[in-house]
Formats: C-alpha cells, sequence, structure tokens
C-alpha cells in the first residue's frame, strides 16, 4: 500500500506519540509489594468493578500512589510508598476529595501511570489533575 508521504509522516507521528505515552508507565518491578499485590487483585476483577487506574506522583519528595474510584461521588484515596492511606485528594459529592490533604503532590510533580485494568479500552487514560495551579 503506497500512502503518501504526508500521511506516513502523520501516521509515525501519531505511533511515536502513542509508543511516548506507554514508556512513561511505572515498570511493576519498581513498586512497592503491597502495590504490585493490589494491581494483581484489581487484575482479576471485572473491569466495572476496578479501579480505572493507579498513578504515581511525588509527594514530600516521596512516591505516592492516587487510585482513582472506577465510579460516581467515590473518593480517589492516596497512598503512600508503604501502603498507608493519607487522604483523598480527589472525588466525593464535589469532586475535592476529602479535604484533608489540600497540596497533594509536590509542586510540578510527574504524574505517571502505574497501572490500568489489562481489559481497558483505553491503555493510556489522561492524567489526573491535582494541582491548584
Amino acid at each position: 500500500m503506497n500512502l503518501p508521504i504526508r500521511s506516513q509522516i502523520v501516521a509515525l507521528a501519531l505511533l511515536m506519540s502513542a509508543s511516548a505515552f506507554a514508556q512513561d508507565r511505572v515498570p511493576r518491578d519498581g513498586l512497592p509489594s503491597w502495590l504490585v499485590s493490589k494491581m494483581k487483585r484489581y487484575d482479576g476483577l471485572p473491569e466495572e468493578q476496578a479501579p480505572l487506574g493507579i498513578w504515581q506522583i511525588t509527594r514530600e519528595g516521596q512516591p505516592a500512589y492516587l487510585e482513582i474510584a472506577p465510579c460516581c461521588d467515590q473518593y480517589n484515596p492516596l497512598f503512600d510508598a508503604k501502603g498507608q492511606r493519607i487522604c483523598a485528594p480527589t472525588g466525593g459529592f464535589h469532586g475535592g476529595g476529602d479535604m484533608k490533604c489540600p497540596n497533594p503532590a509536590d509542586p510540578r510533580t510527574k504524574v505517571r501511570l502505574v497501572w490500568v485494568h489489562p481489559k481497558s479500552a483505553d491503555q493510556n487514560p489522561p492524567a489526573p489533575q491535582l494541582s491548584k495551579e
């Protein structure tokens, strides 16, 4: 199949941007064991019962993990590197979380995807918005 050069360039750019998103995922072997166990449990759940995703952020200079609830008006808990629940910075009826951590992430933290359900149609969901900037 001969595509015009413009189409080939667009296709190549799309492939490169898609692979860049996939490469920004945190590898499982670098994650705490409690989180890997949790992700394995979620892998076995029906997609509609599992979280929408788990994201790694930086909080007070340390990794922290934000779990996005599967639906409607649920809090999105934030866990520290040891698996202790810190707060819920987002979610709930009003979307503002439990109000226990107004600054959940360090300024300009890199939000990186850790996990998404293997059967999810969107393997590169948009990152959650944590910054008030």
